[in-house]
Parts: structure tokens; C-alpha cells; sequence
């Protein structure tokens, strides 16, 4: 569908109002198009139309409940709106159709940590760390998680995992500093901090 390709090539430019023109017209053009539903709903989202693009990415996905980047998507619009429960549910059916990917693993323990499923949460991201030891992303989640059950103590060690396995990446150090700040350990706080500060200087330098 022609209509569609350029929404896509509008999309990867940058033009997310562009992208959606075209693949309004794609949707009206045939109403069953999940592939120009889908682009609709992400220009919508980029836009700032964050309703209207939890509704069409609903349709996309009713239109082809196979596909499980749809399920993604939807997940982390509803999950962006407070819509939890909902959320883990599209993020189940990722992990379902893509057993493989940490990025459902990790979504998914991050909203049961949210709902209060802690044993649920922790549980997830274990199973998925065990598939996927080398994923730094899972550790720091999963120290989150158990900073946020007021496990600071614990969370130290996996947050110190995930920094061994990827150094470079500030907001686990910034998650460090937080989780040594409960334990009243402002010194390795601060270190940790100003760790977290050395890397998102040395990103803008790349940039």
C-alpha cells in the first residue's frame, strides 16, 4: 500500500503529522489495514495525542492480535496512561510471542512492581535473567523492584551487576545513589551520583 509506505518514510523522517495524514488516508482507504492503524496511532502518540493513540493502537490490534510489536506498543501506551493492569496484559502476550526479547520481561516486572505484585515482579524478572544473564536492563529493574519493597540492602547488589555488565549507563548509577541514600550511606551516595553525572556529560560530549 502506497499509502502506507509513505506514512512509514514520513514516520522515519521525523514528520509525525505528515505520517499521519497518510496513514489516515490508508485507514479510510481500507478499514481493516492493522499496518496503517498501527503508524497512525505512533504519529498519534509522537504528537502528544496520547488518548487518541491508546484507542488506535486498540483498533490495530484488534485488527491483527498476532502481531506482537502491536502488543508492545499498546502495552506501553496504556501503561504511559496509568492503565496498568491492561499494560501487563499486552506485555504478557509480547513475552508469549517473543520469548526471547528481555524488553517484555522487563515491562512487565516493572508494571507488577507498580500494581504492588512484588513476588510477581521479582519472579519475572528472575526467570528472564536467568534466560538472559548478559541483559543489564533486568538487573536494574529487578533492583528497582526491590528497592521500591524497601529492600535497599538487596538492591545494591544487583544494581552493581547491572553497572558490571554496562558501565556506562548513568540512571543505573542514579538508582545506586537513591538505594545507598535510604541506607543513610550518603558518601557511597554521592560517589554513586556524581558517577551518574560523569556519564550523562561524557553522552552530551558524543552527541
Amino acid at each position: 500500500n502506497i499509502l502506507v509506505r509513505q506514512a512509514v518514510e514520513a514516520f522515519g523522517h521525523g514528520d509525525p503529522a505528515q505520517a499521519a495524514k497518510f496513514a489516515l488516508a490508508a485507514t479510510k482507504e481500507d478499514e481493516t489495514n492493522a499496518r496503517a492503524f498501527h503508524i497512525l496511532a505512533m504519529a498519534l502518540e509522537k504528537m502528544g495525542h496520547k488518548y487518541k493513540a491508546l484507542v488506535t493502537y486498540e483498533r490495530a490490534f484488534q485488527l491483527d492480535p498476532s502481531d506482537p510489536s502491536l502488543a508492545l506498543d499498546l502495552g506501553l501506551t496504556a501503561w504511559n496512561q496509568k492503565l496498568t493492569q491492561s499494560a501487563a496484559q499486552m506485555f504478557r502476550l509480547y513475552i508469549d510471542a517473543c520469548p526471547d526479547s528481555p524488553l517484555g520481561y522487563n515491562k512487565l516486572g516493572s508494571a507488577l512492581g507498580d500494581m504492588g505484585e512484588t513476588g510477581q515482579a521479582i519472579d519475572t524478572l528472575r526467570t528472564a535473567i536467568e534466560r538472559m544473564p548478559h541483559v543489564p536492563m533486568l538487573w536494574n529493574s529487578l533492583a528497582t523492584v526491590l528497592a521500591a519493597d524497601g529492600r535497599a540492602d538487596e538492591s545494591i547488589v544487583f544494581y552493581r551487576e547491572a553497572i558490571q555488565l554496562d558501565p556506562a549507563i548513568s540512571k543505573t548509577y542514579h538508582n545506586l545513589g537513591l538505594a545507598y541514600s535510604h541506607l543513610g550511606m550518603l558518601s557511597e551516595a554521592l560517589d554513586a551520583y556524581d558517577s551518574a553525572l560523569v556519564r550523562v556529560a561524557d553522552l552530551d560530549d558524543r552527541m
